[in-house]
C-alpha cells in the first residue's frame, strides 16, 4: 500500500514501477481519502481513482486496487462511473 498523501506523484510512480519489476510483489494499493491522514492537514493528497488509473498506465504486471474509497462524498452513480472509467485503464 502506498499512501497518496504528503508525497510527489513522481515518487509514487518510481515506487510502483520498481514494485512492478519484483515478481514477489503481485499487487499494489492506494486509498481514497480527500485529506491527509498524517502530517500537514493542508498537504497534498491525490484522489485515489485518478491516481490509480495514472499508475495503471505506467505499470504492466501488478494487480491494482483501492483499500478505501470515499463513497460518502460522491453520489453512488458518480462513483460507479468513476470506477468504470478508471477500470478501462486498470488491469484486472
Amino acid at each position: 500500500m502506498t499512501a497518496p498523501s504528503q508525497v510527489d506523484y513522481h515518487d509514487v510512480l518510481r515506487v510502483w514501477r520498481e514494485a512492478d519489476t519484483i515478481p514477489a510483489i503481485e499487487h499494489a494499493w492506494l486509498y481514497d481519502h480527500f485529506k491527509p491522514i498524517g502530517g500537514d492537514p493542508g498537504g497534498p493528497t491525490y484522489e485515489g481513482w485518478t491516481l490509480l488509473a495514472a499508475l495503471a498506465a505506467q505499470t504492466r504486471r501488478l494487480r491494482l486496487g483501492l483499500l478505501v474509497t470515499s463513497n460518502r462524498f460522491r453520489p453512488p452513480a458518480v462513483l460507479a462511473k468513476i470506477a468504470a472509467v478508471a477500470g478501462l485503464a486498470v488491469k484486472v
